[in-house]
């Protein structure tokens, strides 16, 4: 029986056509491992059944009733999914401690008190991790949010300065040469002010010089 074969990594998906009357378990460990130049036994494969869970598939029986469900719910299509131990591991682990989390140890008489009381310490010590995590990704947010603003606040205030600076500046060059601009204006009157101060400033407030240099220019 020819089927669709889809294959994905990370995102990663490739579809091809498979004879499942020889094409089993092994064969789809060694595709995923020739497509995505993965190494063996450092992955997990996985589909999602029709309830929504994803289960692993270790072995050619698993294979088998993996492809009659998926079958029998898509038109001649499987799909199945590769996932590295790592990431598997930690989704398992967290999956374990949230369900011991919330176990109701009271309602359990058969258990210890002593062993009660390591799992209460167990449970505690995992809540605290989880509340530090968060409350650290909250601080370290709300850092940044308070560095950014004092980084906009110092462009602010560093822009104003350099603009009163410049602007006090060009105030005291006019009052400088008031006299000067008087008397050049009287003659040159469409001549801009702040032409004028330059030049005044590079002829060391020289009227005739200055007069000379627009005359010539």
């Amino acid at each position: 029986m020819t089927v669709a074969l889809k294959i994905g990594y990370k995102g990663e998906i490739h579809r091809v056509r498979v004879d499942l009357m020889v094409f089993g378990f092994v064969e789809l460990e060694s595709l995923f491992e020739a497509t995505f130049g993965l190494s063996r036994n450092s992955f997990v494969i996985q589909w999602k059944g029709t309830d929504g869970n994803f289960s692993n598939v270790g072995s050619y029986e698993e294979f088998y009733e993996a492809c009659q469900e998926l079958l029998h719910v898509s038109e001649g299509i499987v799909r199945f999914f590769a996932v590295s131990k790592t990431e598997t591991n930690t989704m398992n682990l967290l999956q374990a401690f949230d369900s011991f989390s919330s176990l109701n140890l009271e309602k359990m008489p058969w258990v210890k008190l002593s062993q009660k009381n390591h799992f209460s310490h167990a449970s505690q010590v995992w809540n605290n991790v989880m509340s530090k995590t968060i409350q650290e990704s909250k601080n370290a947010l709300e850092k940044a949010k308070k560095n950014l603003c004092d980084i906009e606040i110092d462009n602010f205030f560093g822009d104003t300065k350099n603009f009163m600076t410049d602007f006090f500046k060009k105030k005291d060059s006019q009052q400088k040469w008031d006299y000067q601009l008087q008397t050049i204006h009287s003659i040159f009157p469409d001549i801009p002010t702040q032409d004028l101060i330059p030049a005044l400033e590079h002829a060391n407030g020289d009227v005739h010089i200055v007069l000379n240099q627009i005359m010539m220019a």
